[in-house]
């Protein structure tokens, strides 16, 4: 879940889920092929699509640092690399990108702006409240698709992390503070390297 507080600074909270050495003659292992992320992402049609694309450009950039590659399709943005060489088909995850909030949306406390939803059939969705995210960005100066970009990749993370894991620090904060932010906009707002670690394990070969 995505939590944004607001108090003496900006603070955005992101949770919740409704060897042996080598000896000389050894040769190196070569590295088992990871899987890519397929993102299926819906959104209503008064989202911006300049913003969906900023946001799409965020997650993938988050991902690639960790070397893991990112596949979006919908809400007009369509961009599938080609899976042929490794073998393996990408790991799908729906996210929803949530404009106007539902009655069953509205018991989610105002400062969370994205969530984990699961559903009678025990499907997992990623929802981020688009609305929240829009009202935060322009209270404090941020682009609307770098926070909706990292609230992706957030909620993500959850899908694929330990449920309910956070970290200490970086994209898996439970509150991001405002230096975070800052991070986010130069770049460094990530995954730590334990996280980074669990996410690529998660995605080798066909593992589920």
């Amino acid at each position: 879940m995505a939590n944004l507080m607001v108090g003496a600074g900006l603070s955005l909270s992101v949770a919740l889920s409704l060897s042996i050495p080598a000896t000389a003659r050894e040769k190196p292992s070569t590295p088992a092929p990871l899987r890519s992320l397929l993102l299926q992402v819906s959104a209503r049609s008064d989202v911006p699509l300049s913003v969906l694309t900023r946001a799409y450009q965020e997650v993938q950039r988050i991902f690639e640092r960790i070397g893991v590659a990112v596949d979006w399709i919908g809400c007009g943005i369509d961009r599938r690399g080609d899976d042929a060489n490794s073998g393996t088909a990408p790991l799908a995850i729906v996210v929803a990108v949530v404009s106007h909030e539902s009655p069953a949306l509205r018991v989610i406390p105002a400062s969370i702006v994205g969530a984990v939803v699961r559903n009678e059939q025990a499907e997992e969705t990623a929802w981020v409240l688009f609305d929240r995210i829009e009202r935060a960005a322009d209270r404090y100066a941020l682009d609307a698709g770098l926070v909706l970009g990292h609230t992706m990749a957030h909620e993500v993370g959850h899908l694929l992390l330990p449920r309910g894991a956070h970290g200490s620090a970086g994209l898996m904060r439970p509150t991001w503070r405002m230096e975070d932010l800052r991070d986010g906009v130069h770049g460094q707002l990530g995954f730590s390297e334990g996280e980074a670690a669990i996410i690529r394990a998660r995605l080798v070969g066909g593992s589920n």
